[in-house]
């Protein structure tokens, strides 16, 4: 019995009140933590007289089969393995026998299938405290018991009829622990600073005692979750499967970046993933998921094994940085007509050099120039040295300069928009496919020789210079 007990005393009485059995049977009893009659068991089952214990005086004839005690127990876990455990003993001394009284436990209800029936025959005070257990298992959906303490004897006299029982408990022996740990090779220093091209290596660890738990027959189940599962309420974390159930007791996740359990992170929804890993047998994890998924670590009732304690992981990436600014600049050695900005016109024999400039900072404000350059004409043609396909080459480019000349050979006025794109280095797989990325654009218009068309040589004769340098910055 559990504290707190009661024991009521009338005024002048020297033992407690014990209620006479009639009725229901769940009220012929007291509690209390020592022995009112005294010889016998001297008090509770713990012997330190701070517990207490069920208590049951029975007199007169007409005793035989009575249920003296009658109590349900529900919860119990169905399909596993139940002990059930008491103590009992006579609070009373008699030659001739003080008690015999009978433990019943039924499944389901007061009248159903007998689990167990305990009858260790008539108590004469000097055994002390006797044990009674019985391990069953419940089917068919049944999930309580009912137990019965029921008399024996006929009739009592005095110093007879008078018995306790205690420490009543109904365990279920639970699946063995185990745990996970992580192994990580790659860039990252820790759990929290993952990137791609690092490897998290998930492990379960389990005893050889826990797989002959599961007849060597176990399988793996790692998962993860955004939720903490030490701080959220079991009922509120959803796990996801990280792959199939497996009978390989390790997992490992390449480039974490790129991975579906680290998508919340890259979202910037969560800022860590926990994972553990789930084992039982490998046919019952498969087949009867809607029955252990409703199950916790600490479920009393549960046929597998959780590892408790999640290991946490984050990201910790470098990103990239769009451009604020970015100008195309122009120098004229040569040129004699140049007009409004973003806009040139070359004559025959006149060229231009076009040189750029970025201007980035990175999350900490501090100046970013991680920037591959690249030069595009009007049809989307790199120009040479400024492809996709000389990476190498574009990151020591100096200012992404470009000379462009009319040779001549012109023999109408051509013009051509040329597209200047700075992308940020990080992750970079196409221009297209970039994010941070800023482009600026320059119209660039060829005439023919003066000659060639008949034109009046003033529009390209003369010095107009003046232009030199004018800055072509982006919107």
């Amino acid at each position: 019995m559990t504290r707190p007990y009661v024991t009521t005393m009338q005024p002048g009485a020297t033992t407690p009140d014990i209620k006479a059995c009639s009725g229901s049977p769940e009220s012929g009893y007291a509690i209390t933590n020592v022995n009112p009659y005294t010889p016998g068991v001297p008090s509770d089952a713990s012997g330190t007289g701070r517990g207490g214990m069920f208590i049951v005086d029975l007199s007169g004839g007409g005793n035989a089969g009575k249920i003296v005690y009658q109590r349900q127990v529900d919860n119990l876990c169905k399909g596993k393995e139940v002990t059930f455990n008491a103590q009992f003993g006579a609070i009373n001394n008699n030659p001739a026998g003080v008690a015999e009284l009978k433990i019943v436990l039924r499944e389901g209800s007061a009248t159903g299938k007998i689990l167990m029936e305990e009858d260790p025959g008539m108590l004469y005070g000097q055994e002390g405290w006797l044990p009674a257990q019985k391990t069953f298992t419940l089917t068919d959906d049944v999930t309580s018991v009912v137990m019965q303490v029921v008399n024996v004897t006929d009739s009592y006299g005095n110093s007879q009829g008078d018995f306790a029982i205690d420490n009543i408990s109904f365990t279920v022996c639970t699946p063995p622990d185990v745990a996970v740990d992580a192994v990580l090779t790659g860039n990252a220093k820790d759990l929290l600073d993952l990137c791609t091209d690092d490897h998290l290596t998930l492990n379960a660890q389990i005893s050889e005692t826990a797989k002959k738990y599961y007849g060597n027959k176990e399988g793996y189940l790692f998962q993860y979750a955004y939720e903490d599962p030490t701080t959220t309420d079991a009922a509120k974390v959803k796990w996801y499967d990280l792959d199939a159930i497996s009978s390989v007791g390790s997992i490992t996740i390449d480039d974490p970046a790129d991975h579906k359990a680290f998508e919340k992170i890259k979202d910037g929804d969560v800022a860590n993933v926990y994972f553990r890993v789930v084992i039982g047998e490998k046919d019952y994890l498969e087949k009867d998921r809607a029955e252990w998924e409703k199950q916790d670590a600490l479920s009393p009732c549960r046929a597998i094994s959780i590892s408790q304690i999640p290991i946490v992981a984050a990201l910790n990436c470098a990103q990239c940085y769009k451009p604020d600014v970015v100008t195309i600049n122009q120098t004229l050695p040569k040129t004699n007509q140049s007009t409004e900005t973003k806009k040139i016109v070359l004559c025959a024999g006149d060229e231009v050099t076009l040189t750029t400039d970025v201007t980035a900072v990175d999350r900490d404000k501090k100046p970013y120039a991680d920037y591959y350059n690249f030069w595009q004409d009007g049809d989307g043609n790199f120009l040479p040295g400024y492809s996709e396909k000389d990476l190498d080459k574009l990151v020591a480019t100096d200012n992404a300069k470009i000379t462009l000349t009319n040779d001549g050979s012109y023999t109408k006025e051509t013009t051509v928009t040329y597209t200047y794109t700075a992308v940020d280095q990080f992750e970079f797989k196409s221009i297209a496919a970039a994010t941070c990325k800023k482009s600026e654009t320059v119209e660039v218009t060829y005439l023919p020789p003066v000659e060639a068309v008949g034109i009046t040589k003033s529009i390209c004769e003369g010095d107009q210079t003046a232009d030199a340098g004018k800055i072509f910055p982006s919107s």
